[in-house]
């Protein structure tokens, strides 16, 4: 079996500060745990830039390590820019060029059969890895999209509940009327938002301030109106599914709205 020569106390004894000779999980390694790291790998054949940062900054870690071939050798185990990706120094491949001079054209052409299986192994294997990361990207966008649906939704319950509430002054002190109105706009205001992101997302940030802000709104309306929104399952949760669990005890119901 042949093995690839270390370069690497070469390219050190030449003054590179970076590595650009990896193994396998290696490489993936650096991908997945210090990206910004692996986007300034130079050329292990030039020195130059690889120019990974302008193609890959944007694109999800898993993503790129199952697009490795692009940019590395796995017979050498050389990053390389996309001038040298398919020439450049590779042990491996000039000692194979050296064997293949001395041996017979059917144990050649055994060899081409072989070499030709193992590389279409190794592409279905990529598009298996990268139809994976692009569907767990799905998966991910599909769960936002749907607790962003969930928030907007409570938030314009919340809207709807104020904005009663401030219509129906029988009963109300005009302090907590004026209160209510001042209340309404602020979260009308809110659930827009949270609404926008719902259609328009434009991070991957899931309710942040907005809907810390609704939740205070509506612990304040219903203290002023001593009321609480009611829907077909009950009284209105501003817990969510995914929220960690609340080391206290919810309050007691108050009468419905």
């Amino acid at each position: 079996q042949l093995h690839r020569i270390d370069a690497m106390a070469l390219l050190r004894d030449a003054g590179s500060d970076t590595q650009s000779i990896f193994s396998s999980e290696e490489l993936e390694g650096l991908i997945l745990k210090d990206k910004k790291a692996f986007l300034k790998t130079k050329c292990a054949e030039c020195a130059g830039s690889c120019g990974l940062a302008k193609k890959y900054k944007e694109t999800m870690a898993v993503i790129v390590k199952s697009m490795m071939d692009t940019f590395w050798c796995r017979d050498c185990g050389r990053v390389l820019c996309d001038s040298h990706r398919y020439q450049h120094t590779c042990e491996r491949l000039d000692a194979l060029k050296e064997r293949n001079a001395k041996i017979t054209k059917e144990a050649l052409l055994e060899q081409l059969r072989e070499d030709e299986a193992r590389k279409e192994a190794q592409e279905a294997a990529a598009k298996a890895e990268e139809r994976r990361a692009a569907e767990k990207l799905e998966e991910e966008k599909s769960r936002r999209k749907n607790q962003r649906k969930l928030l907007a939704h409570k938030a314009k319950q919340v809207e709807s509940f104020i904005q009663q509430r401030s219509r129906d002054t029988d009963g109300l002190r005009p302090a907590v009327h004026n209160k209510l109105l001042d209340l309404y706009p602020r979260v009308k205001r809110l659930s827009l938002a949270l609404y926008n992101q719902f259609e328009h997302p434009d991070s991957t940030e899931v309710g942040g301030p907005d809907w810390e802000e609704v939740k205070e709104i509506y612990a304040e309306a219903r203290e002023l109106t001593n009321m609480i929104v009611m829907t077909e399952n009950g009284p209105l949760d501003m817990r969510n599914p995914w929220d960690p669990p609340d080391p206290e005890a919810q309050e007691a119901p108050m009468e419905g709205a």
